[in-house]
């Protein structure tokens, strides 16, 4: 079984992009900006642990405000094209 990927996106463009489901904004900015850094995924056996290790990320956030931190995980098949286009970059 493959290990669920975990992508943490910390710039807040590209999590804006993210939030309004712009897949093709995306891609052209996550290509064109030297500065956007999006790390290795953190990897998990378990859809369980990947979702825990998100829920972690957003504790205390409200639903009102544009997160500071966006999980794409690899299990969702929502955040699969983004998670191809981060890896196409990289």
């Amino acid at each position: 079984m493959d290990k669920i990927k975990v992508y943490v996106v910390t710039d807040i463009e590209a999590i804006s992009l993210l939030v309004n489901d712009s897949l093709a904004a995306f891609k052209a900015y996550i290509s064109s900006q030297d500065s956007v850094i999006i790390d290795e995924p953190m990897k998990f056996d378990t859809e369980l642990e990947a979702l825990a290790f998100c829920a972690g990320l957003g504790y205390g956030k409200d639903d009102y405000s544009l997160p500071e931190i966006y999980p794409l995980r690899s299990s969702e098949p929502c955040d699969l094209p983004y998670i191809e286009a981060i890896e196409s970059v990289a």
